[in-house]
């Protein structure tokens, strides 16, 4: 793994923990069954560190360090147990935490916020919208290919904006992704309601919206492995 890569990583858990977003009181207990003593360790280091970039240098030079210690590095902060350690800790977690998440990325992804509020202002029109669709799929339309339900062209985003045009088609061009992540949590629930996904499936769908939408940076300022500021 290249540096930048795990400044990106240990940053985004620090997020994550420092603006609350930790929903599993018992994440602990959880990530010492997921994780050998050497990997809990140096997780929970970063979790409960109150400066991140002590953490950051910490796994940095943990990596840098010994064989052993490289490798517990690359398997915290690899996948597939990298996601698996977001989904512990934000297990327990609501809607209004892809929200809030969204919106943390007000200084460094303005358009995909603006987004956001767009969807927000247009929640009911845009569910009857999926709604009315989705109500024609074959009802044996099976909950395991949710993924590609979820993609169907009928209730796609591109789709979505075209049908809605003016400011809310502009501002789906200009989202870099993650705004439109809570239009596809709603088009979960929907198709929850018609049993095309199952409860477990569209729960994992929201925390990893969660966690892809939780930014490594507050904003667009950087720091270097060593500290320094560009």
């Amino acid at each position: 793994m290249q540096f930048n890569m795990l400044n990106t990583l240990v940053r985004k858990l620090f997020i994550l923990k420092e603006e609350g977003f930790i929903a599993n009181q018992t994440y602990l207990k959880n990530l010492e069954h997921l994780l050998s003593q050497e990997e809990f360790e140096m997780l929970n280091m970063i979790l409960e560190s109150d400066d991140i970039q002590k953490a950051v240098d910490y796994i940095q030079h943990a990596y840098t360090s010994t064989p052993s210690k490289k490798q517990s590095v690359t398997n915290i902060l690899s996948e597939p147990k990298m996601t698996q350690i977001a989904l512990i800790l934000l297990d327990g977690s609501k809607p209004q935490a892809l929200q809030k998440a969204i919106h943390t990325r007000e200084h460094i992804d303005k358009n995909s916020v603006h987004f956001l509020e767009l969807i927000e202002n247009l929640q009911d029109k845009l569910l009857t919208f999926v709604t009315s669709r989705v109500s024609k799929f074959p009802s044996n339309t099976s909950p395991k290919d949710y993924l590609k339900t979820l993609s169907s062209k009928e209730i796609s985003i591109s789709n979505v904006a075209r049908y809605f045009g003016g400011d809310f088609e502009r501002a789906y061009l200009d989202d870099k992704g993650i705004g439109k992540s809570y239009y596809e949590f709603l088009v979960s629930q929907v198709l929850l309601q018609y049993h095309f996904i199952e409860p477990q499936d569209a729960y994992k769908f929201l925390l990893l919206s969660i966690w892809n939408a939780i930014p490594a940076f507050r904003s667009k300022t950087r720091f270097t492995s060593v500290g320094g500021v560009h």
